[in-house]
């Protein structure tokens, strides 16, 4: 008996298998591409559980504010948070990992770190100097953000790459990044000022109006670093 020919199939049924088999394969990638962008979407506190930050004054006021609102001790509600953002994490980094590589090949690093806490204080960075050593020579404002009056290197201090950076030197566990950007911006400043001998680098602190400051201090500069030319 003669073995049945398998009977070829015809070209447009080829063709139709051919797109849909491209048409699954398309709609499993955009699956997998918006699984990873959701998860990689979802906010990572990995540095906000830097316990250094808490430590901060402007942490410690938040923290004291919640646990009194809430009712239980600060030191309680300090724990309970922790423990649950540690276990947010972890979860978070679990469901992510079979995304990293893609994500990080494709260069979607979108974390949402912004806004991950809130003060009532708020800072603005400035830079001043002077042109003689004395403690009589007088201070000339150089920079102050989003002052029109001062506004040296104000496309490069106020890049929002820069800014994001600078934000974060009024935090006591930035102190190292803050000495070393400080550094770099006075010797910007010294090139510009060849008469330019001590350069500061400050922040302006001001309070926001609340309930409880209906009427907030005057602002005032804090955290100064003071950097020197360097002998010749």
């Amino acid at each position: 008996m003669a073995k049945r020919r398998r009977r070829k199939k015809a070209p447009e049924e080829a063709k139709a298998a051919g797109s849909t088999w491209w048409k699954h394969a398309i709609a499993a990638f955009v699956l997998f591409h918006l699984c990873a962008n959701c998860l990689g979407a979802l906010p990572n506190v990995g540095h906000g559980l830097n316990r250094r930050v808490w430590a901060d004054a402007r942490a410690r006021r938040e923290l004291d504010r919640w646990a009194t609102l809430i009712g239980v001790e600060r030191e309680t509600f300090e724990e309970t948070i922790f423990g649950l953002g540690v276990g947010y994490q972890k979860t978070r980094e679990t469901l992510l990992s079979p995304f990293e590589p893609y994500l990080s090949a494709a260069g979607l690093r979108q974390s949402w770190l912004m806004f991950n806490a809130g003060t009532e204080q708020s800072y603005r960075f400035g830079v001043r100097a002077r042109r003689c050593e004395g403690r009589d020579c007088d201070w000339e404002t150089l920079f102050v953000h989003a002052d029109p009056e001062h506004d040296w290197r104000a496309a490069q201090l106020g890049h929002p790459r820069v800014r994001s950076m600078i934000a974060r030197w009024s935090w006591s566990s930035f102190r190292g990044s803050y000495e070393h950007g400080c550094r770099a911006i006075a010797n910007l400043a010294f090139d510009d000022f060849p008469d330019a001998r001590v350069v500061q680098c400050r922040f302006e602190s001001s309070t926001s109006h609340s309930p409880d400051h209906p009427t907030p201090p005057p602002p005032r500069w804090e955290f100064p670093i003071t950097v020197r030319r360097p002998s010749p």
